[in-house]
């Protein structure tokens, strides 16, 4: 329901962030995984203990990186694609 609201108003920046949140918080309790650099280390001990797919892990931490630089805000095109490949790695 609160996603919906973001949504209809329009708040994609506001969405994404907190979809990014939810997915690292998943990735520190299941995994054991430190979040706090998103690198190829980080994509390494990921890919190692979740047994996802590299480039699915590459993409999303592509992404998640994307999207805590950038400035511009984000449409509705972000948020899919940020959704997507959150999904891939958590299902």
């Amino acid at each position: 329901t609160i996603g919906n609201l973001y949504y209809q108003e329009g708040d994609h920046q506001n969405i994404i962030d907190k979809k990014i949140i939810y997915f690292l918080e998943k990735i520190r309790n299941e995994y054991l995984i430190d979040t706090v650099v998103l690198d190829d280390n980080f994509i390494k001990k990921l890919h190692q203990k979740s047994g996802k797919n590299l480039e699915d892990i590459e993409k999303v931490v592509r992404l998640i990186n994307y999207q805590r630089k950038s400035y511009n805000q984000s449409i509705e095109e972000d948020l899919i694609e940020i959704n997507n490949a959150i999904e891939k790695i958590t299902t």
